[in-house]
């Protein structure tokens, strides 16, 4: 599998930019690396950007429900940014930003 997502560490946060469909072909691979991404760099938010991303389905609300756990251990949080109408639904729904931050822009996030 090719990554579609880019990756960068900032002092304060991981910022991953994700690319094309969020579903169960992907999920399995985003799980195992970016578990160990942000088990390595334990002390760091992790802001997740969906500017890019043109369907997510239940198995990437799962990932990242996964990755909200894998943080709240350390005190540490996730936030969503730049979704589309879609997207912004699913979640709405979903009731994810309930527990997940959510930046409008991404120039919102402090690097």
């Amino acid at each position: 599998m090719d990554k579609k997502y880019k990756l960068n560490i900032y002092e304060k946060e991981i910022y991953i930019e994700f690319y094309g469909d969020i579903d169960d072909s992907v999920c399995p691979n985003y799980k195992e690396e970016i578990s160990d991404i942000v088990k390595n760099n334990k002390n760091k938010n992790l802001v997740l950007d969906f500017k890019n991303v043109t369907f997510i389905d239940s198995s990437g609300v799962g990932f990242i429900l996964g990755r909200y756990n894998q943080l709240k251990t350390n005190r540490k949080k996730v936030y969503i940014t730049n979704t589309n109408t879609q997207i912004e639904k699913l979640f709405r729904i979903s009731g994810i930003y309930t527990i997940i931050g959510e930046y409008k822009k991404a120039k919102e996030v402090v690097k």
